[in-house]
């Protein structure tokens, strides 16, 4: 089977995991949180405001892979809001929400968290999303996902020299695919 990458026109090979293991459905709590986040006005940052969005990002991250069927349905949707419009307007450290949730999966400890990572290498096309779940996999379980991380990288740097993101850094994968593109082993 194919998957389409998020925004784009390219379709990489899916991952096939365990057919058996059918997808849990996101919980309901899950779901408000992120949707919390979601609805969060990235133009009006009070203390409040950040308090409330770092409590509501600690408690998906004590969910741990409870999380991941809501994670995963709020990454399929290709949603995101960004927070970097200017000094002081980044309420979850991170320029986007989507980068905000990829940083709280290298944190999820379980089995899951690391199938969930690859299967979300395959949907993302972003530069910055791709480099960021890159090195988290290649942290989690070194040399195990070279190819995935390969081919990931190859397709989003394909994407931005067709113009899907315009004015974005692309060194992250560029330097992704200095570090797996060729057959040898993944230098250190």
């Amino acid at each position: 089977t194919q998957i389409r990458a998020i925004g784009t026109g390219a379709t990489r090979p899916r991952l096939t995991l365990d057919p058996s293991a059918a997808p849990p459905e996101p919980t309901e709590q899950a779901r408000q949180l992120i949707e919390k986040l979601r609805l969060l006005n990235p133009g009006v940052v009070t203390p409040e405001a950040i308090t409330e969005s770092h409590e509501v990002l600690l408690t998906i991250e004590n969910l741990n892979v409870a999380a991941i069927p809501a994670l995963e349905e709020f990454f399929f949707r290709g949603d995101n809001v960004r927070f970097d419009f200017g000094p002081g307007t980044n309420l979850l450290g991170a320029p986007t929400l989507r980068i905000a949730l990829l940083k709280l999966l290298s944190d999820f400890t379980a089995p899951e968290n690391e199938e969930f990572e690859v299967r979300l290498l395959q949907l993302v096309s972003d530069p910055e999303e791709v480099a960021l779940l890159a090195n988290q996999l290649e942290s989690a379980a070194p040399g195990k996902y070279r190819e995935n991380i390969r081919e990931a990288a190859e397709a989003s740097l394909r994407l931005a020299g067709e113009g899907r993101f315009p004015g974005q850094d692309t060194t992250p994968v560029l330097r992704l695919l200095e570090r797996f593109g060729d057959d040898e082993e993944p230098s250190p």
